[in-house]
């Protein structure tokens, strides 16, 4: 029997997987120490999340598989949390629950999660764009990137999955509250 512990972390694993999916069978990374991202071309699996928790080696994954997506994100690269916050409140204005992330460096990321089966990128990258355009932000980067990807050699752009184990501690890649108090969620 697995003890109490070890099956809430294995539900934690299998919510995380099932929250930031994207193509199974690659991943992105990078080197902690020098910044270097790469292409893992391998199967995403529990231990490959458990290894991005604890801080042995960072996760990202693709969103983009075919034209769907089952997440958005609006990635602000400054320190200001104004304009996250404002998207935030300008998504909820339309119905749509968006979460905010201190991303691992430059500054915030705005999570949209949509439905199991996912929506077409296009039309949610068209929304992310209409919202951005509102708040002033029209620069801002979303992922994905593309509204499709098609052949055998195309993955897209990967995103950097938040809680990674090293930078948790320093407040980094976890989501926050989008009131002015940016306290982190528990």
């Amino acid at each position: 029997m697995i003890s109490d512990t070890k099956r809430t972390i294995k539900e934690k694993v299998e919510l995380f997987m099932k929250l930031f999916q994207g193509l199974q069978n690659v991943y992105g990374t990078y080197g902690t120490t020098n910044g270097r991202y790469w292409q893992v071309k391998e199967k995403v699996t529990e231990t490959i999340i458990l290894d991005h928790f604890t801080g042995k080696q960072s996760y990202g994954f693709y969103p983009l598989v075919g034209d769907r997506t089952k997440v958005g994100v609006a990635d602000f690269d400054h320190h200001n949390p104004e304009p996250p916050m404002n998207f935030i409140q300008r998504a909820k204005h339309y119905g749509i629950n968006a979460y905010l992330e201190k991303s691992k460096s430059k500054g915030y990321h705005v999570w949209i999660f949509c439905s199991e089966k996912g929506v077409p990128a296009r039309k949610l990258r068209k929304v992310m764009k209409y919202i951005l355009d509102e708040i002033d932000s029209p620069d801002t980067e979303i992922f994905p990137k593309q509204d499709s990807i098609i052949g055998d050699n195309t993955y897209g752009n990967f995103i950097n999955a938040p809680f990674f184990g090293k930078l948790v501690p320093e407040g980094k890649t976890i989501f926050i509250h989008e009131d002015n108090s940016l306290k982190p969620y528990t």
